[in-house]
């Protein structure tokens, strides 16, 4: 009778061994960044491009549950200590393993590279080896927010060339300007952005679902679900929006400089103490009044009081291109690097 008790003891110790110990999505020492919708904690859901999901976790294995939401093309960058993997689900529940490691702590990230018109994403948490658990990660201070189009996506920046067409594996969030910014200057970062969308009219020549009809929801295609601004808040906030505006033809001036005066002040609502950048990207044409639009908007704003306000123009991209003639790898981090030392400046960061 005791042999069998330890038998039995030591058959469910080596099956506890084997079984995985599962770290559900609402663990506390798990690190969110970007708008992402809670109210299933176990199975977090997100749409726009660049929301990051940070762990340091105990062992020699990690299994990262991911699902492919609504059949979804998203593209994913998957950081184990800093060693790069790129991702794409292939089917609902998906659960991407990580293996063969040291059995010591290790960090992990996972980076949405792809924008909220290729799909929304759901996050169900990790698997681990039994026993082993996440561990307290360290947290960034500084934040970001950057409102805008395609090239805030990365649309296309990982093309051959202006020839080639988007598709989902040519756009890499994490190497547009905005990401690179955040990161050199070590603040997290949320991009509320969105290809082919504009101030009053977008790309396609619609007036409807512009970016401030988008602005204030956790998924684009959904205004039933607001964002919680309370939630964070930014110390600084970039808007690069203008180019679909003037992409077929010029606008009004009183119309387009109004829409921003107003999107400007429906921002400072949320976010009272922010240093807000009114950039151009440099995909606008040189004979483009975008630049003097947005210069009479932030006048205004000066006259009626506003200090910590900003303008910077980029100047007109240069080749290598992206795909459709978007700003490629290098443009970004030209723009980058300029962004970068303006807020440095202007921030005292």
């Amino acid at each position: 009778m005791k042999t069998l008790f330890f038998t039995l003891l030591l058959l469910f110790s080596l099956l506890s061994s084997c079984s995985p110990q599962k770290i559900d999505a609402d663990d506390p020492n798990i690190y969110y960044t970007g708008r992402i919708d809670y109210s299933n904690p176990k199975a977090v859901k997100f749409a726009w491009p660049g929301v990051s999901i940070k762990a340091k976790f105990e062992g020699k294995k990690c299994i990262v549950l991911l699902n492919n939401y609504d059949n979804s093309e998203n593209y994913y960058n998957l950081f184990v200590d800093g060693q790069l993997k790129v991702i794409k689900p292939q089917k609902k529940d998906t659960g991407y393993t990580i293996s063969s490691l040291t059995d010591g702590p290790h960090t992990i990230e996972l980076f949405k590279r792809t924008e909220g018109f290729v799909g929304n994403s759901e996050f169900r948490g990790f698997e681990l080896e039994y026993g082993k658990k996440l561990l307290p990660i360290e947290r960034l201070n500084r934040k970001i927010e950057f409102i805008g189009n395609s090239i805030t996506c990365g649309y296309g920046n990982e093309g051959s060339s202006g020839n080639c067409h988007f598709t989902p594996e040519t756009e890499n969030h994490y190497r547009a300007y905005a990401a690179i910014t955040a990161r050199n200057l070590k603040a997290e970062h949320h991009a509320i952005a969105f290809s082919g969308k504009g101030l009053y009219r977008n790309y396609d020549n619609t007036t409807i679902e512009t970016m401030p009809d988008l602005y204030d929801r956790i998924f684009p295609f959904d205004s039933t679900i607001k964002w919680d601004f309370t939630k964070w808040v930014p110390d600084v906030v970039v808007i690069n929006l203008g180019a679909n505006d003037f992409a077929h033809t010029n606008q009004d001036s009183t119309v387009w400089v109004t829409t921003y005066l107003n999107f400007i002040k429906t921002i400072r609502k949320q976010v009272p103490n922010a240093y807000i950048f009114c950039t151009n990207g440099p995909m606008a044409s040189a004979e483009s009044p975008l630049r003097k639009y947005i210069t009479a908007a932030v006048e205004v704003l000066r006259l009626n009081g506003e200090t910590r306000i900003e303008t910077h123009f980029y100047p007109p991209q240069t080749p290598p291109y992206g795909c459709d003639y978007h700003p490629g790898i290098e443009t970004h981090e030209k723009m980058a690097k300029e962004l970068t030392a303006l807020i440095k400046k202007k921030m005292n960061w």
